[in-house]
């Protein structure tokens, strides 16, 4: 099987646009010359790719299956470009980490600051991403690391916790507990919970034992839509105490859960067969190092 780079780059456009014009306008291709290479992939790999009809285009079922593994590839031949790009320019390499939205908004711009003071040389490549995703983004190869809440990894991924923090309460300022230093669980029994993606409910009330229902109220993709929530009054959020930082600007109080007290842990993910460049290992380390000393309320 001959398949080239440009057949897969275009295959995957046409896939992700869902159109021929508009892919070919990304790749500054004539409609002619990307159907000539669609013509061609589909030739080679001996399957019919996608459903033209003379209004619409998209994936055939055999499309479905072939597109990840396509993009997999074009993943690890931007990696191999990337790579040689730093050995030309005398870098002593990249490392690609994805983290959740707060922990790359919070945690890691600081951190990414040090760590090239000190390795100027290495270039870090931040995405940010739901908690869900990063483990997939790590078994696939497409990160080298991932930091995040824990999760259940596969055999693939391996994970080691690198900090740990309180999960706390986030309400308004004239909520009825917001003068409170602590509150319990049971105190929120009859509260508008507003949850972030899907699981966070069921995962809290597992750790608390089922305490108190959490029924949302409303549920969210984004922090930040759930705190601009909060403070319009809209009801209640649970985080982490990391997040501290990020409620200045609503004026939003952050207070302890206790009865009990619940901790959640902070990991590094990485491919459990795959060893890490020295410059991702290396990252890795400092992470380590800065997050767990570093652990705790901001």
């Amino acid at each position: 099987m001959n398949v080239t780079f440009r057949q897969l780059r275009a295959f995957s456009h046409v896939a992700r646009l869902g159109s021929f014009s508009h892919a070919a306008e990304s790749l500054s291709l004539t409609s002619g010359a990307l159907s000539h290479l669609i013509r061609d992939l589909e030739a080679e790999v001996g399957v019919r790719l996608f459903e033209r009809t003379t209004r619409s285009v998209g994936l055939s079922k055999a499309g479905e299956i072939y597109l990840p593994h396509a993009e997999r590839v074009l993943n690890e031949l931007a990696a191999a470009a990337l790579c040689a790009k730093d050995l030309r320019e005398g870098k002593s390499g990249s490392v690609r980490i994805a983290a959740t939205h707060l922990l790359a908004a919070i945690k890691l711009p600081s951190l990414m600051v040090a760590y090239q003071a000190s390795f100027p040389e290495t270039r870090l490549v931040l995405r940010d991403a739901k908690p869900d995703t990063l483990i997939e983004l790590v078994a696939s190869g497409e990160v080298d690391l991932a930091l995040g809440p824990e999760r259940p990894v596969p055999d693939t991924v391996i994970s080691e916790e690198v900090f740990s923090d309180d999960l706390m309460l986030i309400c308004g300022n004239q909520h009825r507990l917001a003068a409170r230093a602590s509150v319990a669980w049971d105190e929120l029994a009859n509260e508008s919970f507003i949850v972030i993606g899907d699981g966070a409910a069921v995962r809290t009330m597992v750790d608390i034992n089922f305490k108190v229902l959490i029924e949302p109220s409303m549920q969210v993709d984004q922090f930040t839509t759930g705190i601009a929530l909060v403070a319009a009054g809209q009801g209640i959020m649970l985080s982490t105490a990391y997040v501290g930082p990020f409620l200045k600007e609503h004026s939003l109080r952050l207070i302890p859960l206790v009865n009990p007290g619940v901790r959640r842990r902070i990991m590094l993910f990485r491919h459990a067969a795959k060893l890490l460049s020295p410059a991702a290992d290396r990252f890795a380390g400092f992470l380590q190092d800065h997050l767990a000393a570093g652990q705790g309320p901001d």
